[in-house]
């Protein structure tokens, strides 16, 4: 018996077949995690950032002509802006209008990850800030 022991203590072969076998189920494992939920954490974050822009054109789409020039009319505009964010459930955000022709929206989403499931959720909020114009600008007041 101690002969058998003696000779794998001295005999090393397979070892690393051993370790792989292992081993490599789990970092195979992490990896798709790492792929899966990444990508669907740069989807969220990717959404909260498209949501909040298309929010707030929707929001300066309000603009109205007064007696003083252009102006946005506040009510309608943050009607649009928060009619365009309840077309996406999974984002929450709030429509402001700030002086004449601005209007910004702040919107927020999380995911929680699926195959790596005891890491924390991932929480992503995007700011956008659109000026409402009326006709056309030339390409240098971008």
């Amino acid at each position: 018996m101690i002969s058998w022991f003696r000779e794998r203590w001295v005999n090393e072969r397979g070892g690393i077949s051993l370790q792989f076998a292992i081993l490599g189920p789990v970092l195979l494992l992490g990896f798709i995690g790492l792929v899966f939920d990444g990508g669907r954490a740069v989807n969220a974050r990717a959404t909260a950032g498209d949501v909040a822009q298309s929010a707030a054109r929707a929001a300066a789409s309000a603009i109205e002509l007064t007696e003083d020039g252009v102006g946005i009319n506040t009510g309608e505009a943050v009607a649009r802006g928060e009619a365009y964010l309840a077309l996406h459930p999974t984002v929450t955000g709030t429509v402001v209008v700030s002086g004449d022709l601005e209007v910004t929206v702040t919107t927020e989403t999380s995911y929680t990850p699926v195959i790596m499931a005891n890491t924390k959720e991932f929480t992503f909020q995007s700011v956008h800030v659109v000026e409402a114009t009326i006709g056309v600008r030339d390409g240098n007041d971008v």
